[in-house]
């Protein structure tokens, strides 16, 4: 891999890891923004809420009258007058002495300087221009409060109507003007007369529940409580939002004090307020993500790369001295340099290891060579030429489950008219077995050339044995000597299978002979030996116990049974023929089975001929 392909790679990562922080940063933002703007909302309408409820507590002041009942009679009066209210009138007339003696006898004041002294039963003593005289002044009075309010805190609309049942909708004022002669401020010049004709004194407003909730949350109120709503209009520019209170109310009146604003004004402020929050949020996001990369990329990246490096320097070169050069430059106390030196640490064991494969692998082909030697030498040890005569025929076979073996065969001549045969199993396998087979081998032909019976080669083997055998190892072995004139056999067996037999015309069967201790087991056994002939055709098969004790993969053993009916199937076969038969035989009983033991036979066909 080239370096430009290496460090494409670890940008590609760095990418990876810039846009999901990016993502996640810009979501962090735009949560919190719409947190923030939730709660500017929240904050804004609360404060709203406080100025708006303490400027109507203040406007309503004017109709808050010393007797409650006044304020009702007032607004009737108001209902009646209609437009005229707003109409300019003579401010002396020959009324107004007469009005202020019955209003405030004995006393030097007026209507106009005092009207929240009035008391209730003294307007029912006047005429009815008087009255209507008294509804004009106080008109006046409480409308210079309210321009003076309307003035000073900016309201964009204050108005008072009636929202009770039987006028209902009646407008009383609508601030919109700023004098009592009517005069309407109104941007829009061409839509004058018809704001003066919408909002003019005495139009009745319809109001409907739908549009506007609180009202009947107002007519359901015991007592006055200030009740604030959104109105939406036909468009942004007609939402506003109202705070109501009540300052006269009975069976068939409910007079409100109205301050509206300007909904969109206030949404258009949090709206810049919001894009600032948001580009200044974003930059910060942008910004923190650029010094999270950055750090991520020095303490991090930059040293995934080192680590990528050395690693692939040791792949390709296998120098474990150059990658702990190179990790120790690493020189971050966090999991990175923890991690360089792990690779420093695995290269040398690595390196270790490698070289102790390299010598085992030398060792093993050194000890491979020398069990092909050694099984070259134990082949080389047994017959395999196997004498044709005219009185009998004789095959032997071996295959050892290692390497080398424990089992062996063997025949020779002791002189011209007798043929020693001898089948015998070390126990264990591998080397130290073929070693002991060797030497029990020799021992027993040199006795047997000694002109000693079968049993006295067995005791003087199993004597020689005991003397050297400090692994206590030993051996089972069967001995039979045979006079091939008469086919008379004298055998002794030191502990090893029962030999099969099959007569002439007959089947095989197993030759229960007595049994002898094995060799090398006791120093001092005596052993016997038993006699038997071999008539024309006559077979004598012998065999180690892993033909017996072969096993396949449901951990069942071959046994002698299986040995016979291998036999019977070719009854008058070759001793060559024989050995093949009940080789298949173990074969395809044993299937994948791994062979556990030695396995070998020899056969005898003795003919009879001279």
């Amino acid at each position: 891999m080239s370096g430009k392909t290496k460090k494409k790679i670890h940008h590609r990562l760095l990418i990876q890891i810039g846009i999901i922080l990016t993502l996640i940063f810009s979501l962090s933002v735009f949560i919190n923004i719409y947190a923030i703007y939730g709660g500017s909302v929240k904050m804004y309408l609360q404060a709203k809420n406080d100025m708006i409820s303490a400027d109507l507590e203040r406007i309503k002041k004017p109709f808050e009258f010393e007797d409650k009942r006044v304020s009702s009679w007032i607004f009737k009066e108001w209902e009646k007058l209609g437009d005229d209210l707003a109409k300019p009138y003579d401010v002396n007339d020959s009324l107004d002495n007469k009005i202020d003696q019955t209003l405030f006898p004995g006393k030097d004041t007026s209507v106009f300087g005092s009207y929240k002294k009035i008391r209730y039963p003294r307007l029912e003593k006047l005429t009815d221009a008087e009255k209507e005289r008294v509804a004009k002044i106080l008109y006046y009075s409480v409308m210079i409060d309210f321009a003076f309010s309307n003035r000073e805190y900016n309201y964009d609309s204050l108005y008072c109507i009636d929202i009770g049942k039987a006028s209902r909708g009646f407008t009383f004022f609508y601030f919109d003007y700023d004098n009592l002669n009517g005069d309407y401020i109104i941007p829009e010049e061409d839509k004058i007369d018809e704001y003066k004709e919408k909002y003019k004194t005495g139009k009745i407003i319809d109001y409907s529940s739908s549009d506007h909730p609180a009202i009947d949350n107002i007519l359901t109120q015991n007592e006055s409580e200030i009740v604030f709503e959104t109105v939406e209009g036909s468009g942004e520019k007609d939402k506003h939002y109202i705070g109501y209170v009540t300052v006269a109310k009975n069976d068939d009146m409910c007079v409100t004090v109205c301050i509206s604003y300007n909904w969109s004004e206030f949404a258009s402020s949090l709206s810049g307020n919001l894009k600032i929050m948001a580009v200044l949020s974003l930059g910060g996001s942008l910004m923190s993500s650029a010094l999270v990369l950055f750090f991520i990329y020095i303490f991090a990246i930059k040293p995934l790369r080192k680590v990528k490096h050395g690693v692939q320097n040791y792949m390709e070169n296998k120098d474990k001295d150059e990658v702990v050069r190179s990790m120790s430059e690493i020189r971050s106390k966090n999991e990175f340099g923890i991690l360089a030196d792990d690779i420093s640490q695995l290269a040398v064991e690595i390196d270790r290891y490698t070289n102790e494969n390299v010598q085992l692998a030398t060792e093993k082909e050194r000890v491979s060579a020398e069990l092909d030697l050694a099984a070259n030498i134990q082949s080389g040890s047994l017959p395999k030429k196997f004498p044709e005569m005219d009185n009998y025929e004789l095959f032997a076979y071996m295959k050892p489950a290692k390497e080398v073996g424990g089992d062996f065969y063997d025949f020779f001549f002791i002189d011209d008219d007798h043929l020693g045969m001898v089948i015998a199993d070390v126990s264990g396998k591998g080397i130290p077995a073929s070693l002991f087979m060797m030497m029990t081998k020799i021992l027993i032909k040199n006795y047997v050339m000694a002109k000693l019976s079968p049993a006295q080669v067995l005791s003087c083997a199993n004597n020689s044995i005991c003397e050297n055998n400090p692994n206590n190892m030993f051996v089972t072995a069967w001995l039979g000597i045979i006079d091939l004139k008469t086919g008379h056999i004298v055998a002794s067996n030191a502990g090893h299978e029962y030999p099969i037999l099959r007569k002439n015309g007959e089947k095989y069967d197993l030759l229960k002979d007595k049994h002898g201790f094995v060799l090398g087991g006791m120093d001092g056994v005596k052993y016997t030996e038993y006699e038997f002939e071999l008539q024309k055709d006559d077979v004598l098969f012998l065999y180690t116990d892993g033909v017996a004790e072969a096993t396949n993969t449901e951990e069942k053993l071959f046994g002698t049974e299986r040995i016979v009916d291998a036999l019977n199937e070719s009854p008058d076969a070759s001793p060559k023929e024989i050995l093949d038969t009940v080789n298949k035989a173990v074969d395809r009983f044993v299937g994948n089975a791994a062979q556990f033991d030695d396995l070998t036979m020899l056969c005898i066909k003795y003919t009879g001929k001279n």
